[in-house]
């Protein structure tokens, strides 16, 4: 008998989950396992070179108690000051689409970051390796370079 009281009050000083969204967020300075991280480091190695650029995820997970968890997720590219001798944050690139994982999520926010920044330095590079990309034309918007 004195068990099943203890288990009651044990019960009733835990409270209910608390009921709609809850977010986290996580900061990742990289994803090893992205083949679109490694592109934007290529490109900011390649073509961004004065920058001395780091790199980092922004990363929010949102859950609910009866709702599917979600990741959106951020992409900060930083330039290093090199008189304050500390990274300035430069620009940042979102993917708005809901993802499963973190990983997901970091893929989505790499490849934005990519086609922002090809589309800043298009002239040098519409004959690398990429150029078959689309890319943000100032006349004609959104296009290809032909075959």
């Amino acid at each position: 008998m004195e068990d099943d009281e203890e288990e009651d009050a044990t019960q009733e000083d835990v409270p209910p989950p608390a009921m709609g969204w809850t977010t986290k967020t996580y900061d990742k300075p990289g994803c090893d396992s992205s083949a679109l991280h490694h592109r934007l480091l290529g490109i900011l190695q390649t073509y961004y070179v004065d920058w001395d650029a780091a790199v980092e995820y922004v990363c929010n997970v949102y859950t609910h108690p009866l709702e599917d968890t979600y990741w959106k997720t951020s992409v900060c590219i930083y330039i290093r000051d090199e008189e304050k001798e500390a990274y300035q944050l430069d620009v940042s690139y979102l993917h708005h689409a809901r993802r499963a994982t973190m990983e997901d999520g970091i893929e989505d926010a790499a490849i934005e970051a990519c086609m922002g920044l090809r589309g800043r330095h298009f002239e040098d590079m519409k004959e690398d390796q990429y150029r078959f990309l689309p890319h943000q034309h100032p006349e004609l918007e959104w296009a290809m370079m032909d075959p």
